[in-house]
């Protein structure tokens, strides 16, 4: 039997899934279901599982993915199925905000992937899941969230009706339905519903605050009503609409007033005022406060939006996606006067807001026409296009043992490694080598060192956050969160208990694991009695590293300040090594334990009062009183501070500090 074969049979019979992530145990029980004739590392490299891996796997513990080539492809269809699945029978609406209880329902049928990979099937990036896991909201499908088409669905539903006049109370209801029959719209604002209700925000602020005033929706939708259709046919009006624009200059959605009207009635005085007035597309109240000295607008429904643009665009006056002030803005409205400020605002597509910060501040610019902007490839698939070029060179790089984790580099050797890869910055770069943005930014700019990591686990342990600290952690939980976010019982130690430090006893902490199927989280307080028992191993040790540490970073007047705060560190947050080695019988571990744990203490400590000290001292020194009432200001390029504190801590030093 090949590969393919096999591969199709364990499928088929659902033995498996494609990029399914097992431990040994699980192996085992594939391997054994009529395979055990298979050498097992054989079976292994069937699976997609490398001698490496399986070594991991079989003999450390660790859990890996089957079937990697296969997972790109199945990912594919699992998205679609999933989209069909939520969207397609109305679970859930595009656009719609999740909590992270409804997130887990979701999940439920495909748990066999981890939460990383199911929440980018919902458009969910690292960042929605933590704000999920935090107890907030994250929209889902938020690229196929289309406004236009749930405003359809309102009109069709009844729950809007174009042409409709409303006053807020009505609103509301309506803004109350639409949310309840549509959740993707709750996180729109009532602002943002008036909008979509083609209501002007300068408008729907005075309509808040009305009880009297109504205002008509979705005017443009509303079915237009033929105003003159009683008096000519629409052949005869649309001649006489001509012969008033070729001849008597009269413009589409001109706003006349009386005077001007008389003139353009001069010609046609076989109709009557009123009658002519229909024919110019007024309604009868336009009319009659266009004959008290008010204004109306004419020839609404000839008036045309695309062609004032393209007489802009072909003038040269304005360019797609071109940046204009107030005084472009003032100069491109002339021509258009009569259509007043705010609708030629909207055709230029700049709003309201906008407008009035241009016109507010003369150095201030608003994009145009910023609708009809090409748009080409998307910056950020490209982007993580490349990024992928950038990983698969950094696998390699592990792969063939020119990096390893808890290798130690300076910026010189960083650079070495990113000049391969200069087409995406430093910093995302670091990343991939497990290194965070401050840890890069001190190694470039202070010239620290600093520890690789597996940037796959970082990326999972940021995931899951930060874990309830103090608190007794059982094996099979310890396995849960592993095997869920893959990592190993490694990491979950070097991370949660070590905070990252590549140098701890890793396998110390592990036997207990093993020994007392589970581990004590968190710092807390040791108890009286262990203390006791163990102070007369640590308590000489402990002074030794305390005296050492006060002279290499000049602090030996803090001398017995720093042994109490040592010892009391011990009683006050050591009490997790007594939890989980309370049966050890090796004190000299336990011993080395509390040494690592008060380094780290003092080390942070000292290196905070050196940095103040030399701060003081170098500021005293920057002006000297002379006799005359002159000051000494040193040269401008001489940076104290930055000398002082450099030249006495070590760039290995500096790195263990920032971690």
């Amino acid at each position: 039997m090949n590969k393919r074969e096999l591969i199709e049979k364990l499928l088929k019979s659902n033995l498996i899934r494609i990029g399914e992530i097992i431990n040994y145990q699980r192996f085992k029980e594939i391997h054994s279901n009529g395979y055990s004739h298979i050498p097992e590392y054989h079976f292994a490299e069937m699976l997609g599982i490398n001698n490496g891996n399986f070594n991991n796997v079989k003999n450390k513990g660790q859990s890996t993915p089957i079937l990697k080539e296969l997972i790109p492809a199945e990912h594919e269809r699992l998205a679609n199925e999933i989209a069909e699945n939520l969207l397609g029978s109305q679970k859930i609406e595009a656009g719609q905000r999740i909590t992270y209880e409804m997130f887990l329902e979701f999940y439920k049928p495909y748990s066999y992937l981890s939460e990383i990979t199911f929440g980018s099937f919902l458009e969910l990036n690292d960042d929605s899941l933590y704000r999920l896991r935090k107890g907030k909201t994250s929209a889902v499908y938020s690229s196929r969230f289309n406004s236009e088409k749930i405003l359809q669905q309102l009109i069709a539903e009844g729950l809007v009706s174009p042409g409709d006049k409303i006053n807020y109370e009505q609103f509301l209801q309506h803004y109350t339905s639409a949310i309840q029959a549509h959740p993707s719209l709750s996180h729109f604002s009532q602002y943002a519903f008036a909008k979509l209700l083609e209501i002007r925000k300068s408008t729907f602020t005075k309509f808040k605050t009305s009880d009297s005033m109504k205002l008509q929706i979705l005017k443009s939708r509303a079915p237009q009503k033929k105003k003159y259709s009683a008096i000519i046919s629409d052949e005869v009006r649309m001649a006489i609409v001509n012969d008033l624009i070729n001849s008597n200059g009269a413009t589409p959605y001109e706003f006349l007033d009386y005077e001007r009207f008389q003139e353009l009635h001069k010609g046609y005085r076989q109709y009557s005022e009123y009658n002519f007035a229909l024919i110019l597309d007024m309604s009868k109240s336009s009319f009659c406060s266009l004959k008290k000295g008010k204004r109306a607008r004419i020839l609404k429904d000839c008036f045309d939006k695309e062609q004032i643009l393209n007489d802009l665009l072909n003038s040269d006056q304005l360019k797609i996606g071109e940046s204009i002030d107030y005084k472009k803005f003032c100069e491109l409205y002339q021509n258009f006067e009569y259509l007043g400020v705010f609708i030629f605002a909207d055709i230029l597509e700049i709003s309201e807001g906008a407008l009035e910060r241009l016109k507010a501040d003369e150095t201030a610019a608003c994009v145009t026409l910023r609708s009809r902007i090409k748009k080409v490839e998307s910056p950020k698939t490209f982007y993580s296009d490349i990024k992928k070029q950038a990983q698969a060179y950094v696998e390699e790089l592990f792969a063939t043992g020119k990096v390893h984790i808890g290798q130690e580099i300076d910026y010189s050797e960083f650079k070495e490694f990113y000049s391969h890869c200069n087409y995406i910055s430093e910093y995302d770069f670091a990343s991939l080598l497990g290194i965070s943005y401050f840890k890069c930014r001190n190694m470039k700019v202070a010239g620290t060192k600093t520890y690789i990591h597996d940037y796959k686990v970082i990326e999972a342990i940021n995931l899951i956050g930060n874990i309830e600290k103090q608190k007794f952690y059982s094996k099979n939980e310890i396995d849960t969160i592993c095997q869920q976010y893959q990592i190993t019982p490694e990491d979950f130690i070097r991370y949660f208990i070590y905070k990252g430090n590549l140098q701890a006893d890793i396998k110390s902490y592990i036997d207990s694991l093993n020994m007392h199927s589970g581990l004590y989280v968190g710092r807390t307080r040791m108890s009286n009695e262990f203390f006791e028992k163990m102070q007369n191993s640590f308590q000489l040790p402990i002074y030794r590293l305390v005296g050492s540490m006060s002279k290499k970073y000049r602090c030996l007047r803090y001398l017995e300040d720093y042994k109490s705060e040592a010892l009391l560190y011990i009683l006050e947050k050591c009490g997790d090594i007594e939890k989980n080695f309370y049966d050890c019988e090796n004190q000299e571990l336990i011993t080395a334990m509390l040494l690592s744990r008060t380094r780290f203490f003092l080390l942070d400590k000292m290196v905070g009062s050196l940095k103040i000290d030399l701060s003081e001292k170098s500021t005293s020194s920057f002006y000297t009183r002379r006799d005359n009432p002159t000051f000494y200001i040193p040269d401008k390029n001489t940076n104290v501070e930055e000398t002082v504190v450099t030249a006495s801590i070590d760039e290995t030093l500096e790195a263990q500090i920032m971690r």
